[in-house]
């Protein structure tokens, strides 16, 4: 027998999700037991969430139908429950704002939040709730609680064994492997940020394995001097950070805290630095005559950074960013291109 079988009994479940499973958008049946994205939306309310609308096009797609369908399928499941109006206003509005809606129908204002929302819904329940409709949201009912937390137990062992393949990829230079490692995941996750993979370079770059091996082989010249056990350490964080996020120091090799005279948050925006610059160069380069001016960031830009600032140069005559010569070890350089459209001659 299987959970769903044990939770509900399959004859509560087949009558309640035969209407439901078959008023997708799409007019086709969803299965949503066996659909990772239906999974995924019924732990998205662990805790508790509200602003529905936000569930926008990336989940209308990884679902097959519209959120709010999916939504509506659950609660007639009783898998989801709408709150309360105590709860929305628990959660919508704070003690001053109920304060004064109690202030607003002449009721007293001394006590603790519960005591406050348990007088005013009290006193005008149907007002309260037309007052905050539109402000509630959902959560999982103890049975849709059991469902969400086996799914959310599933893909953090799911989330595990891709990183530590990824890593593994990661060390033997297999890069393209460790991407699509990550990018397996990420079909199966969540399709919003929380998903835990890190950048969105994954969706959006047109060549995404050649971009991360630029971003983390792509050893920049102020790191030159290091010790190259020290920058295969970074090599593989920095890879591993374009794959899931979190910079350098979660993937750094233990033991290592530092990148030269840099520490790891320092290094790894350092790394960004240098990704930037090449990118920039890359889109300069096939301008007629390349030229561009060094814009520094920060007022406490160092010596060597500013005396390269503001001037318009060749592309071939700025030096590579971030500035090898930066002598700030407490933020780096944070200098960056500035294109000068100039199509005469040099």
């Amino acid at each position: 027998m299987g959970l769903f079988d044990f939770l509900f009994g399959r004859s509560k479940v087949e009558q309640n999700d035969q209407a439901g499973a078959s008023m997708p958008a799409t007019g086709a049946a969803i299965d949503w037991r066996s659909s990772p994205a239906h999974l995924n939306l019924l732990c998205h309310f662990l805790p508790p969430k509200a602003r529905v609308k936000d569930l926008r096009q990336p989940w209308a797609d990884a679902l097959g139908e519209a959120p709010a369908v999916a939504i509506d399928r659950f609660v007639a499941l009783g898998l989801l429950k709408p709150w309360s109006v105590e709860t929305t206003l628990d959660r919508a509005k704070n003690v001053a704002q109920i304060k004064g809606m109690l202030k607003d129908r002449g009721l007293p204002v001394f006590g603790a939040k519960a005591a406050l929302i348990a007088r005013l819904v009290a006193a005008d329940g149907p007002g309260v709730g037309a007052a905050v409709d539109g402000l509630g949201g959902y959560e999982c009912t103890p049975a849709g609680e059991q469902i969400a937390q086996q799914r959310a137990a599933a893909l953090a062992a799911q989330k595990d064994e891709a990183i530590r393949k990824s890593l593994a990829q990661i060390r033997a230079k297999r890069y393209a492997e460790a991407f699509e490692v990550a990018r397996a995941f990420k079909a199966e996750a969540p399709p919003d940020r929380h998903a835990g993979l890190g950048a969105e370079f994954m969706l959006t770059d047109k060549d995404p394995v050649g971009s991360m091996i630029a971003f983390a082989a792509g050893r920049p010249k102020i790191f030159g001097s290091l010790p190259e056990a020290t920058w295969e350490a970074v090599r593989i964080a920095a890879a591993m950070s374009r794959l899931w996020g979190g910079g350098l120091r979660p993937w750094m090799a233990e033991g290592v805290d530092s990148v030269g005279r840099f520490d790891l948050r320092v290094a790894y925006q350092l790394l960004v630095v240098s990704d930037a610059d090449r990118r920039s160069r890359a889109m300069l380069s096939r301008l007629p005559h390349p030229r561009a001016t060094v814009m520094c960031t920060r007022s406490d830009s160092c010596a060597a950074c500013r005396a390269l600032a503001g001037r318009v140069l060749p592309l071939e005559k700025i030096p590579e960013l971030p500035n090898p010569g930066c002598e700030n070890a407490t933020e780096g350089c944070r200098c960056h291109l500035r294109p000068v459209l100039d199509f005469g001659s040099a």
